[in-house]
């Protein structure tokens, strides 16, 4: 169904919504499918990402938590992306080792970065709402391991999405 993600072949993507009341979205270049995101209830507090590969689950358990774990297919937790209190900077740390920041650069722009140490900037997601319903997704060419790259993409527009609800709802 998914297409594999090449990440030096495809350095740029799209999240597409599927209707404006479909909390669905679908990542593409165009061309071909890599991976759908799905939301489960109203608060988009729960999301699940699929890829031709791989299967994660987003979950924020507590109503105010800052935390959100990612389990993968087998319900094993392999990671956390936490948020300091008085933050905008989320911090992804998973099991493997490997350790990243997801950041708005100011409070104006409607891009969200990954960055990690050591690696530099990992990918950029640009957020179109209102004026559109996809997101442009621009991947660096770095030494980072090509395995987080899918898993960077969908928590990253599962953060921007989670952001914008929250923002709607004060």
């Amino acid at each position: 169904m998914f297409k594999e993600l090449c990440i030096k072949d495809t350095p740029h993507l799209r999240f597409v919504r599927q209707g404006l009341f479909n909390p669905d979205y679908e990542l593409t270049d165009g061309n071909g499918l890599y991976g759908a995101l799905s939301y489960r209830w109203f608060t988009r507090r729960q999301a699940t990402a699929y890829t031709a590969a791989h299967k994660w689950l987003f979950d924020s358990h507590l109503f105010f938590s800052k935390t959100i774990s990612i389990m993968d297919e087998t319900g094993a937790m392999i990671g956390l992306a936490e948020r300091e209190f008085f933050s905008r900077i989320y911090t992804l740390n998973l099991k493997s080792g490997f350790r990243s920041i997801f950041r708005r650069p100011s409070i104006f722009s409607r891009q969200y970065i990954w960055e990690a140490e050591g690696y530099g900037r990992l990918i950029t997601l640009e957020n179109n709402f209102p004026f559109g319903l996809d997101n442009d997704v621009y991947i660096e060419q770095t030494q980072a391991p090509a395995t987080v790259i899918p898993l960077l993409i969908f928590l990253g527009m599962h953060l921007s999405v989670y952001r914008r609800g929250r923002r709607a709802a004060r």
